[in-house]
């Protein structure tokens, strides 16, 4: 079938439902790294992940999940304060954390990890947390090189 000269296709079959399967099984050994957290080693870089057909949440905190709908509860966010800043020259930001979920307390090292910030009520964006201090992240567009740790010891 040339689908350059297709404009449709329909795929049925009687009393069937049509499942379109773009997943692949990732093998390989996974092992436990603390908690219900596991670890292994892919070949290939992944977007979504699916653990006995029910997709999974990439690491974030604080903690929230699809099954239960907690990733849209605000009230399960990190939440920054009014003092936190954009310099447009380095594409970097630094991220106050306002207490809520006091990230500080948690007792994690973010650095080199990916957030996920959304900005307002639709704007998202990613970077990489060149370094953590206290409640502050500095966040880094992707695109740049590691950029020196500008937050106050």
């Amino acid at each position: 079938m040339d689908l350059q000269t297709v404009s449709y296709i329909t795929f049925s079959y009687p009393g069937e439902n049509v499942i379109f399967d773009g997943t692949m099984l990732l093998t390989g050994s996974w092992t436990k790294y603390k908690d219900n957290i596991y670890m292994t080693t892919l070949e290939q870089d992944i977007w979504q992940l699916f653990v006995d057909g029910e997709m999974q949440v990439n690491a974030r905190w604080p903690n929230a999940f699809w099954h239960d709908f907690s990733v849209f509860d605000y009230e399960r966010w990190g939440v920054s304060d009014a003092n936190s800043t954009y310099d447009a020259d380095t594409a970097t930001s630094v991220m106050k954390d306002n207490g809520t979920q006091d990230l500080a307390k948690s007792g994690l090292n973010t650095t080199d990890a990916i957030a996920i910030l959304n900005i307002g009520s639709w704007l998202t964006w990613a970077g990489r947390v060149s370094c953590t201090r206290q409640r502050q992240l500095q966040v880094q567009s992707l695109h740049l090189s590691t950029e020196k740790c500008q937050l106050p010891r």
